[in-house]
């Protein structure tokens, strides 16, 4: 490395920004696998403080990448409309939370730590602005591709609703379906947007997906490789739920993944991701009555 004019020794800017970006990926994989899945998987549930670490903790480093990308967001799959998603559905999530009678969650709406959601999109935002950043294209391509997500999501929650039916029978939970638990689908949509939709796609199907491709990985093996990574971070599932660990997760990672390669935005999987988590046990008690 040369030294111009007497200058102090200096590290290309692209390198430490790979850097970075790298060490927020591992720190957003850390969370999610080793921290929430291991505390879940060995307590069955984690107290309220490992939660609130996790979920705020994924939400402020996706964000830091956000912002360390914010020239380079397609690369990762990031598209107007996703980052959208991303901004406003996480803090409308602890809203969400207590119109459906989750109020003794410890992120929901009224508690002072639900705010920090809000706090935290707010600040990217302001600093976007200042910073003088602009996305100038068209949300219509992406439209099409939030409708063909949520229809995908809508088909893989009737795939996955077979295990989720013998889950349910093996339990003595199937009750049928009703207009009640239709509509208490329809309210979880913008819930499990914020909740688990926001909170997995972006580092799986986006910056995972997007660093690996910048080493030279194939898409293929990259589809492989989040998928496995996404089925360890549902290990908790091997407690209760072993159908949904082997079948149902397995299935989702290939099939979110896939939709993110294709449309090269995980606004399609966010969509979709969303559709299966909300209507996943409703289609479970559908065929678990009326088909098995």
């Amino acid at each position: 490395m040369q030294l111009e004019q007497g200058g102090p020794i200096s590290f290309p800017r692209a390198k430490w920004r790979v850097s970075l970006t790298t060490l927020l990926a591992a720190a957003l994989l850390c969370l999610r696998i080793p921290f929430w899945a291991g505390i879940v998987l060995l307590k069955g549930r984690a107290p309220d403080w490992a939660m609130l670490v996790f979920d705020i903790g994924t939400y402020l480093l996706t964000l830091a990448f956000l912002w360390v990308e914010r020239s380079r967001l397609a690369d990762y799959h990031i598209t107007p409309l996703a980052l959208i998603l991303i901004l406003a559905a996480k803090p409308l999530m602890p809203l969400m939370l207590y119109l459906m009678g989750a109020d003794f969650a410890p992120n929901s709406f009224p508690r002072p730590v639900s705010f920090s959601y809000l706090a935290l999109a707010l600040l990217l935002v302001l600093a976007l602005k200042l910073s003088g950043w602009s996305w100038k294209t068209s949300l219509r391509e992406e439209a099409r591709w939030l409708a063909w997500g949520s229809l995908a999501g809508l088909v893989l929650a009737l795939v996955t609703g077979v295990p989720s039916a013998l889950t349910l029978r093996s339990s003595h939970t199937l009750f049928g379906p009703s207009m009640a638990g239709f509509l208490s689908a329809l309210i979880r949509i913008p819930q499990q947007l914020g909740y688990a939709a926001v909170t997995e796609e972006p580092v799986f199907r986006g910056f995972l997906w997007g660093i690996l491709r910048k080493k030279g990985w194939r898409d293929a093996a990259i589809l492989l490789f989040q998928a496995f990574l996404f089925l360890l971070g549902h290990a908790y599932y091997l407690r209760d739920l072993p159908l949904t660990f082997w079948i149902s997760i397995p299935i989702g990672g290939l099939a979110l993944g896939a939709l993110a390669w294709r449309s090269r935005t995980i606004t399609a999987s966010l969509a979709a991701h969303t559709m299966v988590n909300a209507f996943g046990v409703f289609f479970g008690q559908i065929i678990g009555l009326w088909v098995l």
